[in-house]
């Protein structure tokens, strides 16, 4: 990758995504997301809206501003808390023209480190088998691929079973890759992937 097309850290602006925020640029979030993604997988204006525990502090969204679109979001991700001690990675997007500039990488630990200030133990995010690009993406920032037994648990205890069978199975092959980060807390606050 040539350095000219790194984007300097001082163009990149990681800010906690505010439903304000988000009405306000709807049409560029559904914009990046059919860029993204499959027209089958696209969330849609419910999705980007629906309310989820801690959503609005976890949440965030990356600016840069050498973007030559209207507006100059470039990506977002969307996490939520789950049970008492959990988090869960929704969505996580870069518009094309940008990605393979450590957005994503920034978006994620932009995250993380809210979640550690709310003793968060476990992120989890969901991914697709065939989309190696993505899962070597979370395995590279200490991410671990649930087995499928584990998978299957997961989803069980996310009462999202249905909901998964609906999108793609978890069957034989492990159409569903489903990762996980342990945050180890130690006392004093102190905390550690």
């Amino acid at each position: 990758m040539k350095n000219s097309k790194k984007l300097q850290k001082d163009k990149v602006e990681i800010v906690v995504l505010t439903k304000e925020y988000l009405l306000e640029r709807l049409e560029n979030f559904l914009l990046i997301e059919k860029l993204c993604f499959p027209s089958s997988n696209c969330w849609s204006e419910q999705n980007f809206l629906e309310e989820l525990p801690m959503k609005w502090s976890f949440s965030k969204a990356c600016l840069a501003s050498e973007n030559k679109m209207k507006d100059n979001l470039v990506g977002y991700i969307f996490a939520s808390r789950y049970g008492q001690r959990k988090a869960h990675i929704h969505r996580l997007a870069v518009h094309p023209s940008f990605q393979g500039r450590g957005i994503g990488s920034k978006l994620v630990c932009h995250m993380i480190a809210e979640v550690l200030q709310q003793r968060i133990a476990k992120i989890t995010a969901e991914s697709i088998a065939e989309k190696t690009r993505v899962n070597t993406f979370y395995r590279r920032l200490g991410f671990v691929e649930l087995q499928r037994d584990e998978t299957l648990r997961y989803l069980s205890v996310k009462k999202k079973m249905l909901k998964a069978d609906s999108f793609h199975a978890v069957n034989d092959k492990g159409t569903r890759c489903v990762f996980s980060l342990n945050i180890h807390i130690h006392r004093g606050n102190k905390s550690s992937l």
